[in-house]
């Protein structure tokens, strides 16, 4: 069926229409292609400027992410609570997580005794970490709450032991 060598003498069925414009000449190509070249410096000054995140000057903060994981705390005596902020602390700088943000954050990395505890003092915790806010700053009520001195005294007896 299909051995037979192509016959270029068939016509195609529908004839294939002649082009009736013009081509631009020297002058119009020059504006088309001006306008399309604006147009994406335009695009791409907009997209530098909101992917940024204010480094343009128009006061916008950083952008958000989760680029750094945080594991969650669950108020178990095995985990270090200094250790776990110190750790949100970096994960929360590297995301741009402002301290406002922190706040609301927090509450889904807290499980366990921890989730208890931050729901039951929910209201009174207004800061992330302010100097001289002690009672309503989270970092230092949940220090406070999970770093106890009896703890440390069994993480000072184990790191003897070491």
């Amino acid at each position: 069926c299909f051995k037979r060598p192509f016959n270029p003498s068939i016509k195609p069925l529908t004839p294939i229409p002649k082009s009736t414009t013009k081509a631009m000449d020297k002058d119009q190509l020059k504006v088309f292609i001006d306008s399309i070249t604006k147009g994406f410096k335009d695009v791409a000054k907009e997209l530098k400027s909101s992917s940024s995140g204010g480094s343009t000057g128009h006061g916008s903060a950083p952008k958000e992410s989760n680029i750094i994981p945080v594991k969650p705390f669950f108020g178990n005596d095995d985990e270090d609570p200094g250790d776990w902020i110190r750790s949100f602390e970096i994960a929360a700088e590297a995301n741009n997580w402002t301290n406002e943000r922190k706040l609301k954050i927090v509450p889904g990395y807290l499980q366990g005794l921890a989730a208890y505890w931050f729901e039951e003092n929910t209201d009174n915790i207004t800061r992330w970490n302010a100097t001289g806010y002690a009672d309503s700053s989270f970092v230092s009520c949940f220090l406070k709450k999970f770093s106890t001195e009896e703890k440390q005294n069994m993480w000072h007896h184990q790191l003897n032991e070491l």
